[in-house]
């Protein structure tokens, strides 16, 4: 993805530019401190003319250097994909009939990395990108990237206690496990929306399993604001995305 895209897309091309940090930053070339200390001793040039303000804009085609040498921005990539049920989220095969999320990407894709897997009888969003810095930023708690799921189930208990229960927490196997929410969509389907601020292995399927239900259907829908109930996406299927439009609704 473009990085002069991005967040700025769908605005007047003159203000699609960014902040000189922001563009030192995805190039690799250090953190949001480091690049900024570099600017401000004087170390960063844009166009030969040497800048020392955090607030310096880059536009596309301006050529930035730091201590001489040329800086590119990497070429990030992010995308969403609808996982089908019986698809590994896994880069290996243990199988030779096993189907893996990769068997559904093009050849210039397959270095992406996902973010959160989904179980193989478990279907919906995946997040992929090579963007190690945001692959972090959805997956770790502290940056409470909610995802909501739907959820099919054999039994449900009143709806009083399927919320107590999943949102006061379960001790299960030294974990515990919790929803930020939980609300019964449709009783007589057996649908339940849950959402989730953390993830844990089989964490929605073990919390059914301690109010005596199985769950018959998984189905991611959201992560972020990337949302494939309001916006569908065909199973199977890869779309493009910002990672403000994922983080900021942007």
């Amino acid at each position: 993805m473009d990085l002069f895209e991005g967040s700025l897309a769908g605005k007047p091309s003159a203000e699609k530019e960014v902040r000189i940090n922001r563009y030192l930053a995805s190039a690799g070339i250090g953190s949001r401190r480091d690049v900024e200390d570099l600017v401000l001793k004087g170390r960063v040039e844009i166009n030969g003319r040497k800048v020392s303000d955090l607030f310096e804009r880059v536009s596309a085609g301006d050529l930035v250097r730091v201590d001489g040498k040329l800086i590119r921005p990497l070429d990030h990539k992010y995308y969403i994909f609808n996982k089908p049920v019986g698809v590994v989220c896994s880069s290996r095969r243990f199988g030779d009939e096993e189907k893996i999320i990769y068997d559904y990407l093009p050849e210039g894709l397959r270095d992406l990395k996902y973010a959160g897997r989904l179980d193989q009888d478990s279907r919906g969003l995946v997040v992929l990108s090579n963007d190690g810095d945001f692959i972090q930023a959805i997956t770790h708690p502290s940056h409470r990237i909610t995802k909501k799921y739907l959820v099919t189930a054999e039994y449900l208990p009143p709806e009083n206690v399927l919320r107590r229960t999943f949102v006061k927490g379960i001790e299960h196997d030294g974990d515990i496990l919790k929803a930020i929410s939980a609300h019964i969509r449709d009783r007589h389907q057996g649908l339940v929306e849950v959402v989730l601020g953390e993830g844990k292995k089989r964490q929605i399927r073990r919390m059914f399993e301690s109010v005596g239900s199985n769950v018959v259907d998984l189905f991611r829908t959201t992560v972020g604001f990337c949302d494939i109930e309001k916006e569908p996406l065909k199973e199977g299927e890869l779309r493009a995305i910002s990672p403000e439009q994922l983080l900021y609704g942007e």
